[in-house]
């Protein structure tokens, strides 16, 4: 009757834990769709409900982590990835997290270290290519940028986010013939204001199309207003 009675015991957890897999990988789709597409209204509605249903879930924790990054509550999404890796250490999605904070938090050698690291425990794994890509970017590695998105096409063939990023990369190349054409034109307007002022419209100008075209809204948020609203006529 004991045996019995752990059986049973035992195979509910695992049909519970089943069933809960299930659902966070149908809600992981969801949101994905939903991030894809640019529904961000919805996708809070998601992270609200998981919060309150999944609490102690790991998968569930790497969705809010995702989350508290996108609103660029960078303190809060390295608490929970940090949180996440003492529980289970080779947890990709949380490496990744932990490497872009890095990344926004403009520690970009930290940030190499940790997606090295993701990619090592597995080298199939997509996203860790397309966040490799990034911060390849952001130290001007082209050839390793472009290396990057097709081992995670190569990793993934379906993997929106890679082709995406390709072609924002190919059309960020213009950015760097912006800003020559503003620094010849910032060089000869010195006497309108000072060099320091130049530069510093120059630097804003650069931040400005680098967030643009990598769809980085952290450099965004530094350059403009947060009541600005652009309008299409």
């Amino acid at each position: 009757m004991i045996i019995e009675t752990i059986i049973l015991i035992t195979f509910s957890f695992i049909l519970s834990s089943c069933h809960t897999r299930k659902s966070m990988d149908d809600v992981e789709k969801q949101i994905r769709e939903l991030k894809l597409s640019f529904h961000f209204f919805e996708w809070e509605e998601k992270i609200k409900i998981i919060e309150e249903q999944y609490q102690n879930n790991i998968q569930a924790q790497t969705l809010i982590a995702d989350w508290s990054h996108f609103i660029m509550d960078f303190e809060r999404a390295d608490s929970l990835n940090t949180a996440i890796l003492k529980r289970d250490s080779a947890n990709i999605a949380a490496i990744n997290g932990r490497a872009m904070v890095a990344l926004d938090n403009d520690q970009v050698e930290r940030s190499i270290e940790l997606i090295k690291k993701a990619i090592k425990i597995d080298s199939t794994h997509s996203i860790s290519w397309v966040n490799y890509s990034k911060v390849l970017l952001e130290i001007r590695n082209s050839e390793g940028v472009i290396a990057s998105l097709n081992k995670a096409i190569e990793c993934d063939s379906l993997n929106a986010q890679a082709f995406a990023r390709k072609g924002f990369y190919y059309a960020a190349l213009r950015y760097d013939m912006i800003t020559i054409l503003l620094s010849a034109f910032f060089s000869t307007s010195l006497n309108a204001q000072s060099k320091q002022e130049s530069l510093e419209v120059l630097e804003i100008v650069s931040l400005y199309n680098q967030g643009y075209y990598e769809g980085d809204s952290a450099k965004m948020s530094k350059v403009l207003h947060p009541e600005l609203v652009k309008r299409i006529m």
